[in-house]
């Protein structure tokens, strides 16, 4: 049930009459009081125009605008709403059916809806009006009213980002959709694509849960607890799982404990398939330690892997001279003849070697009445003609004084480096020797490939 409070200004009486001064007093007051009611009242309901115009939906259907006053939790007193006209309303709960808070602005989109006269007209200027009070959601209501009732208006068509695709208005999601795409955050893209991104991502997930736990068995092999090392090493032994090769790989590879490295290796052995080969591989081209590289090259062999293979051959382009010796090496140890065409580019390579070279200033020397000095005119020594004849002869070395001023500078040429190692590896897989000369080995290989 509606309630509607009234105030009201009683006038001062005296013994229960009002005198005639107060009722002069009273009517002006009274008059200024209503202007200034007007007033209030007029700059209140301006300000509840521009600020808030809630809503009380009744259960009767009914519908009461205006302002909701605020702190009003408790659910026991009634809901009081100051209406557009200025007069407060307290509403009982129970007679409501839900309350919306909302912009004026809003209200006054409501209010004119109401009052469009369907024409396409009438709602392009409503979509215009939204447009300039940023009602971007409401503007693309009337653009869509619009095309419902105009399919072909284009402005409308173009503002909402339809176009014509197989002769039909379409949105871009509608348009990718028909061409097979799906979104995915937001991004188009093939059905495949999104398959791989899932899959990545499953995996990406699996893979994380083994984090934790080689961090802990690692700490317990490290560790000082006899029993916690035997019991670590009982789980390094029964891992077979491809998902923990990132963890493996992050804790274990760059440890400086070579036991800890030597048991890497043997636990990527454990891991069936080529998921382990690329991190075997590394550990033999680029590990310190002997051991290490024998044992990780051992794997790989047993493992019959074409993917080592490959990794190898693309090896022998390194830059450093010591990992295509390894990778020639190891492409003789697997013993794949595939590898023949790649060997013979690499039997002689290029590599940048920087070097460093001191100069000693003023190293001439002269002689002068059976004396010889450097021709910086520091003494050196003083010479008989014979240890000088010997000195220019180099029958005795000449050493400067450590007096002299010297410069070190640092050079760094690019040398031709004939690889023994690939060499060797073209003997055992081909069984012929034909030397450094690339040209021999590719008429013969044309020829003997098969």
């Amino acid at each position: 049930m509606k309630k509607l409070l009234l105030q009201s200004c009683t006038p001062f009486r005296r013994n229960g009459r009002r005198s005639a001064k107060a009722e002069r007093v009273h009517g002006s007051h009274s008059m200024t009081g209503f202007l200034f009611i007007l007033f209030l009242g007029g700059v209140f309901s301006l300000f509840a125009e521009q600020v808030s115009a809630d809503v009380i939906r009744l259960k009767s259907g009914g519908e009461v605008r205006g302002l909701l006053s605020e702190g009003q939790a408790d659910e026991a007193e009634p809901i009081s709403i100051r209406s557009l006209s200025g007069a407060q309303i307290l509403i009982d709960r129970d007679d409501i059916d839900f309350v919306e808070r909302r912009s004026a602005v809003l209200e006054e989109y409501e209010t004119r809806v109401r009052e469009l006269d369907g024409s396409v007209e009438a709602h392009w200027q409503l979509a215009e009006w939204s447009r300039s009070h940023l009602l971007n959601e409401k503007r693309e209501e009337q653009l869509l009213s619009i095309v419902s009732i105009d399919p072909e208006h284009a402005e409308a068509r173009r503002i909402l980002g339809h176009q014509k695709h197989r002769g039909q208005w379409m949105t871009e999601d509608e348009i990718m959709s028909d061409r097979g795409y799906v979104k995915y955050q937001n991004k188009w893209m093939t059905p495949q694509e999104l398959a791989l991104i899932k899959t990545d991502v499953k995996q990406r997930e699996a893979e994380i849960q083994w984090y934790p736990k080689i961090r802990v068995w690692l700490s317990w092999l490290t560790g000082s607890d006899p029993q916690r090392q035997r019991k670590s090493l009982e789980l390094f032994a029964e891992i077979t799982d491809p998902d923990s090769i990132p963890a493996l790989r992050k804790m274990m590879e760059p440890d400086e404990n070579t036991n800890v490295r030597l048991l890497y290796v043997d636990v990527l052995g454990q891991i069936a398939g080529s998921s382990a080969i690329p991190a075997l591989v590394d550990r033999y081209l680029f590990d310190d330690y002997e051991p290490v590289r024998r044992a990780a090259m051992d794997v790989i062999f047993n493992s019959k892997s074409d993917a080592a293979v490959s990794l190898l051959i693309t090896a022998l382009g390194h830059q450093s001279n010591l990992i295509v010796r390894r990778a020639a090496r190891g492409l003789e140890t697997i013993g794949d003849t595939s590898a023949v065409p790649a060997l013979i580019d690499a039997l002689v390579t290029t590599h940048r070697v920087t070097y460093s070279k001191t100069e000693v200033a003023g190293n001439g020397f002269s002689m002068s009445g059976g004396q010889v000095s450097f021709s910086n005119g520091n003494p050196y020594s003083t010479w008989s003609p014979e240890l000088y004849a010997a000195a220019i002869t180099g029958q005795v070395n000449v050493e400067p004084s450590p007096y002299l001023p010297r410069t070190t500078r640092t050079f760094a040429v690019s040398v031709p480096v004939k690889n023994a190692d690939v060499l060797a590896a073209l003997e055992t897989l081909t069984g012929r020797n034909l030397g450094f000369n690339e040209r021999d080995w590719y008429v013969w290989w044309s020829v003997h490939k098969s």
